[in-house]
């Protein structure tokens, strides 16, 4: 039975500990009640595009998710005078981990010749530290970041983002739902 709920509990981290992280941050001193819920997107800012990660079908998918949790919150957009500015850009960084590994030795030393022990005998000591085994391990990290400006004031009045580890970009888009699904759920307004 106890061997089922570590089964359980791996099974668990597993599927649930591999997602993106998810961070906000709101603005206290804005009452989000009194926004008449008009919003426009940004232009990007950028002009370097990332390849694999940063394209322009990436950009359409992730500002029409955008723009069906904002729906779904009563705003609507407004080209010409929109009360909220939507700005969203994708970072990819080359990160690296480091794994120390301990490296022991397990030696089986003689015990001893003579007349009472005509042949060896080993006995074990136990294990010797020989020091660490270092690997270095390449990977991209990508950061999808959401913010929502108030045109008038200029000031952020929101912001999510999401941190998740690049391997693939077909899998990426595949979590691109569930990641702003996710930074919209901190949302302050619900409906």
């Amino acid at each position: 039975m106890m061997g089922m709920r570590i089964w359980i509990a791996v099974v668990l981290v597993v599927c649930f500990g591999c997602g993106p992280e998810i961070f906000y941050e709101t603005n206290t001193s804005t009452d989000f009640g009194k926004l008449k819920r008009t919003y426009a997107f940004l232009p990007r800012i950028d002009s370097s595009k990332n390849g694999l990660f940063e394209n322009d079908i990436m950009d359409e998918k992730i500002q029409r998710l955008i723009t069906e949790k904002l729906k779904a919150r009563n705003y609507r957009i407004d080209i010409d005078k929109p009360e909220l500015l939507v700005r969203f850009h994708l970072m990819v960084e080359n990160k690296e981990d480091i794994i120390n590994t301990p490296v022991y030795n397990y030696p089986y030393m003689p015990y001893g010749f003579g007349y009472r022990f005509p042949f060896p005998f080993y006995y074990y000591p136990g294990p010797i530290y020989l020091g660490n085994n270092n690997q270095r391990i390449a990977y991209q990290q990508g950061t999808l970041v959401i913010d929502l400006i108030e045109r008038d004031s200029g000031k952020l009045i929101w912001r999510a983002w999401s941190v998740e580890r690049l391997s693939d970009p077909v899998k990426y888009m595949k979590q691109l739902p569930e990641m702003i699904s996710g930074m919209f759920a901190h949302y302050p307004i619900t409906k």
